[in-house]
Order: structure tokens, then C-alpha cells, then sequence
């Protein structure tokens, strides 16, 4: 039985999950929210749980968390409210809806995907009262989610308070980073032994090579932009130091954003007078949004300078390592991420905070680009991919029931 905000934003693990834990002897049932004050919805999803029992409760979304329009991407205030998160409302819903189908399915165990945190303290519920184990795949961080920086320090408390009581009996644990495993074992010593980290990943099916030869160096970001968290005008500031000085490099670069975006970002473009060599394109399926990276020269990766971003990874991430393109990574030198990118030979990171760094990278890599030198397809590591991170996560939860 698995608990998910399952094909609205940010599901592309949960989607996976689904698909190939029926290749490893374990058939999902799915209790998932209805699209009800979300943003935007990707139906290319479809397809990876078309052969799973799906069933959709009502989700009373009172404060959502943003329209389907541009500017509207945001972290709502109601988080400030509401804790766990302002998903609280589809508790009642999501336990309701489960122990139905328990009156038809005898279930072996629950496994929630999170976010939304508030889904695990059901969960627990959920496995207590059938006695069957539950299990948690994190793939943010709880308490130390650089979304919400901000939280006074009572709400912090009671978040961590809400975290240990979701954890108190839980059966094993996934991270999708060694830094969310990490935080998770410092505050609950019971997990040792019953945690363990399994990678974001790619799925090599969606991973198809796309011959292009680009009369210009492209660099693509490909996801939804923000204007506060993990902003582009640090990298925008840069990019337009060098398009400013180097007549060669405006002439023969385009930027590319492919994904959501706020109206500020068109706003700084302007500011910025770098309009005639970026291009913001409106959001695209995922599959397509794939295809797109694919033929590009260079994949832009994002994060903010905040310590708390040091243990974020982003599903993202793990997609341009299954792409095979150079990254370029303008995120803290100490995090995680950048660890991963150097780790494998993946691209190139500078600091967010350095805009000189990161004018020198962009000057690197058009040098390599202009003397063929730039890689064409890096090799995707087999532990960022789909399904083999999923078997791991298979084999556990069999031993464990």
C-alpha cells in the first residue's frame, strides 16, 4: 500500500517506484491525492502506473500551493500554519481510503513517500491498525528543508517532535542522499541499522540518444525556476557579466530555460539586457522536457548558498546524470551535490555566491565547446538508475515482511 502525491509535481520517484516494484514480486496498491490546489499536473506519468491499482481521494486543499500561472511557484505561508505542511487536510481522506481497500486486499505492508510529511504520521496509523510494518522513503529533508529556512524555532521543535513520533515505529527507512540519512540517525539513534541511502535516478527507457549539432552552445535548465528559492540571478548576473565583454561568446551561446517560471525572471532578463541570447520556454511534459536536455550541450543545475541546501540533490540531478551531458553545477562547493558531480567526473560547479567563478566556468566551457573539445555523452552511473535503485528498495522491504 503506498500513500502519494502520486503524478502531481515532483513525482517522477514515486512514478518509478511503482512501475518496477512489480518486476521485483511486489504489487502496489496506490491511495493517491486528487490534483485539487496544485500547480500544474504531468500525465506523462500515466504510463508508469497504468498497470497499478490507483485510487484517488478528495483533497480539500484550503491554502494550495499556487495557480497554474506563470508567477505562481511559490512555498505557501499556510506551511507557517499548519505543520507538518498544509497537506494535513488529506489525513482523514488518505486513512479512509486506505482501510477500504484493506476490507478487499490483505495487505503485506505500508510504504509512504514523502513529501508530504503529514502522510507518514497516517501512514503509521495505517500499519498499526492492520499490524502489518511501514515503511518511509525521504526524499527531503523534514526538518532541514531549505524550502522553509525561515521556520520560527517552536515550529522547528514541534516539526522534529512530529518527525519522531512519525519514526517511532517505523520499519526501515530510505534517503535519497547520504546527508538526509545522515540528519535522520543523529536525531533518532533507533534507526541505526534500519536506514539506508538509495539514489535518485534516471529511467534508461526515457534516456534516448538524440544526435544534434548545435550552430550555438546550449545550455539548458529544465525544471521550475523560482525567485527566491534556488534563483537563477546569481548564474543570470554572470552569464550577462560575460555576454557583455565577449562579443564571441553572445554571439555564439543561448541560454534556455525549459520549465515554470515567475514573471521576475523576464524582468531580470531585461534588466540584464542578455534578452536576445536566453530564451524561457513555458512548461513541457517530462518526456518531452527529456528530449529537450538531450539535445542540448551543457545541463544547468541550481542551488541556493543556505547551509540547508548543502544535503539537497533533486531528482534532477540524477536525470542529467542519466542525460550523459556536462553539468553545470552553481551550487555550493561543500554540498552534496557538488560532492556527486566531482565524484563522477559529471560537469563542472561553482560557487553561487562567486560570480567571478562562475564567469571563468562559462568561459572554460565555450572554449571547449568552440575547439570540439566539450564531452558529447558522459556515462550514466549504473547506481542513479531506474530500475536498479528500485530492486534495492524491493529486496529490503521482502526481507523485512
Amino acid at each position: 500500500l503506498v500513500g502519494s502525491e502520486m503524478c502531481i509535481r515532483d513525482s517522477l520517484r514515486a512514478a518509478k517506484l511503482v512501475k518496477y516494484l512489480q518486476q521485483f514480486g511486489i504489487k502496489p496498491y496506490v491511495v493517491a491525492a486528487k490534483p485539487n490546489g496544485f500547480p500544474w499536473i504531468d500525465h506523462s506519468f500515466d504510463n508508469d502506473i497504468k498497470d497499478a491499482v490507483v485510487l484517488r481521494t478528495k483533497t480539500p486543499s484550503f491554502f494550495p500551493v499556487g495557480g497554474a500561472g506563470k508567477g505562481t511557484n511559490f512555498f505557501p505561508a499556510s506551511d507557517y500554519i499548519f505543520l507538518p505542511d498544509n497537506k494535513l487536510w488529506w489525513m482523514p481522506y488518505l486513512y479512509s481510503a486506505a482501510m477500504r481497500l484493506a476490507t478487499a486486499v490483505r495487505f503485506d505492508a505500508v510504504f509512504v513517500e514523502l513529501p508530504t510529511f503529514s502522510s507518514l504520521l497516517v501512514g503509521r496509523k495505517i500499519a498499526k491498525k492492520l499490524g502489518i510494518p511501514y515503511f518511509a522513503d525521504f526524499r527531503d529533508s523534514w526538518c532541514q528543508n531549505p524550502a522553509r529556512p525561515h521556520l520560527p524555532a517552536p515550529h522547528r521543535r514541534y516539526n522534529r517532535y512530529l518527525e519522531a513520533t512519525a519514526l517511532s515505529d517505523v520499519e526501515y527507512v530510505f534517503t535519497v542522499n547520504d546527508s538526509i540519512r545522515e540528519e535522520l540517525l543523529l536525531h533518532h539513534r533507533h534507526l541505526d541499522g534500519r536506514i539506508a541511502t538509495v539514489y535518485g535516478g534516471f529511467d534508461k527507457e526515457e534516456i534516448v540518444k538524440t544526435v544534434r549539432k548545435n550552430d550555438r552552445m546550449s545550455i539548458a535548465y529544465l525544471g521550475t525556476v523560482y525567485r527566491r528559492f534556488r534563483s537563477p540571478y546569481p548564474f543570470l548576473l554572470a552569464f550577462s557579466g560575460v555576454a557583455r565583454n565577449n562579443r564571441e561568446f553572445r554571439e555564439k551561446v543561448i541560454l534556455r530555460f525549459v520549465g515554470r517560471y515567475p514573471e521576475v525572471l523576464l524582468k531580470w532578463i531585461d534588466e540584464l539586457e542578455i534578452a536576445d541570447v536566453v530564451d524561457v520556454i513555458d512548461y513541457l511534459p517530462h518526456g518531452e522536457a527529456v528530449r529537450f536536455g538531450m539535445g542540448s550541450d551543457i545541463l544547468l543545475f541550481l542551488l541556493d548558498p543556505l547551509t540547508a541546501s548543502y544535503g539537497q540533490t533533486s531528482g534532477k540531478l540524477f536525470e542529467y546524470l542519466g542525460m550523459g551531458k556536462p553539468i553545470f553545477a552553481v551550487v555550493p562547493q561543500l554540498s552534496e551535490a557538488a560532492d556527486i558531480i566531482k565524484r563522477f567526473n559529471a560537469g563542472f560547479v561553482a560557487s553561487p555566491q562567486m560570480i567571478a567563478e562562475i564567469e571563468r566556468a562559462l568561459l572554460d566551457l565555450f572554449s571547449l565547446w568552440e575547439r570540439g573539445k566539450l564531452p558529447e555523452k558522459l556515462g550514466g552511473h549504473e547506481d542513479f538508475q531506474y530500475p536498479n535503485n528500485v530492486e534495492k528498495i524491493a529486496e529490503i522491504i521482502k526481507q523485512k515482511i
